[in-house]
């Protein structure tokens, strides 16, 4: 048995490191192109969803808001039909509801920065001359804050992600709420 093929591949100080630099560079590209992905592109396409559900959630309370305007009643009018104005403003509250988180998830968050160091880098690879030994732990203390990043952002996407779903099921029940009032309103007014 020869000791070339029993060799610790992680011991450096005899072996060349070309190839496992090679495979770090790769890594740290595919890593920085799966943090734009989830940093960027998905926030980007909650973004935009968020962005609706708001423009919804305003469209909804200025109907809302219209129809009490045209259909306010005296006092003594809806202490004597309650129903239909109780359920309005269930749904107003959950219009405005849906609003608030809509805002509060689109404000911005801090995402680490994967890659922010590059006059560093380049410093400390070239200080000295170029060892392989720096570059392959530059790469990996590179790759494991591009995990870091992504992590993070999966934590934002995931949390953005809630929100919406909170916000989907707000602007539901305000909607179903807001037309069952408007029958309400209709049925109780005499004609």
């Amino acid at each position: 048995m020869s000791t070339e093929s029993t060799k610790n591949p992680s011991d450096t100080s005899m072996t060349d490191l070309s190839k496992e630099i090679g495979i770090a560079e790769e890594l740290c590209k595919q890593a920085l192109e799966k943090f734009k992905q989830v940093s960027i592109d998905r926030h980007s396409i909650q973004h935009n969803v968020i962005r609706n559900y708001l423009w919804l959630s305003v469209t909804i309370l200025a109907a809302e808001f219209t129809c009490l305007s045209n259909y306010f009643a005296p006092v003594a009018d809806i202490a004597k039909h309650p129903c239909p104005y109780i359920i309005l403003a269930l749904s107003v509250m959950s219009a405005l509801f849906s609003l608030c988180t809509g805002i509060k998830a689109m404000t911005g968050t801090s995402v680490i920065d994967p890659s922010d160091n590059y006059v560093e880098m380049f410093d400390y690879l070239t200080a000295n001359g170029y060892l392989p030994e720096n570059h392959f732990a530059l790469l990996k203390k590179e790759i494991s804050t591009i995990k870091q990043s992504i992590d993070e952002a999966y934590e934002m996407v995931h949390k953005r992600g809630k929100a919406m779903r909170k916000m989907n099921r707000a602007l539901l029940f305000s909607i179903c709420t807001g037309i069952f009032a408007g029958f309400l309103f209709f049925i109780s007014t005499p004609t």
